[in-house]
């Protein structure tokens, strides 16, 4: 009896035994899942991280692309000029000077027998007007110079404006101005 009774001890111990060493061999499920959650963790972590230091040097590269491109001149293409009332009298030759910048030459006239005003804006600011220069001339003739910020400049009388739209006046044969 001692002998069953030892054989069965025996037996139990083997079965724990043959238990614990069967728990070494099989997958930890709890700790296989929460080493994959802290990898994902990580990985995430690690792409928020990339991702903000991208955002803070895409925005120092945008800055310094600011200032290159306000160091670079940008007169090479020019908001149009709005026309104001009868377009008829108004013709507009464009061309570029020596460094690349857009110039407008407007007309504004009949080739004879007309009186003809040039009328400047800024938006919905009168910026004054151009006359003829010489008795029996029939039309105007201004040049609109295009800035860095790409918009029209007339320089006249030593004093520079900004121009976004034009009126050309013109009285036929005796009408007045």
């Amino acid at each position: 009896m001692e002998n069953e009774e030892t054989q069965l001890l025996s037996n139990k111990y083997s079965e724990v035994d043959n238990k614990e060493e069967n728990k070494k061999y099989l997958p930890k499920k709890k700790n296989k899942f929460r080493w994959q959650l802290a990898l994902i963790g990580v990985i995430a972590f690690c792409f928020l991280i990339t991702f903000l230091l991208m955002m803070e040097e895409l925005d120092k590269l945008v800055d310094s692309g600011k200032k290159f491109l306000k160091l670079k001149k940008d007169c090479s293409v020019c908001k149009n000029v709005d026309i104001i009332g009868d377009k008829k009298y108004i013709k507009f030759e464009y061309s570029k000077d020596s460094e690349g910048c857009v110039q407008l030459n407007i007309q504004c006239g009949l080739p004879k027998g007309s009186e003809a005003i040039l009328q400047w804006y800024n938006g919905e600011q009168n910026m004054g007007v151009s006359f003829m220069e010489y008795r029996g001339q029939s039309n105007i003739r201004r040049m609109l110079n295009c800035n860095n910020d790409g918009l029209y400049e007339l320089e006249e009388n030593k004093h520079k404006s900004i121009i976004t739209a034009i009126e050309c006046i013109v009285a036929v044969e005796h009408e007045e101005l």
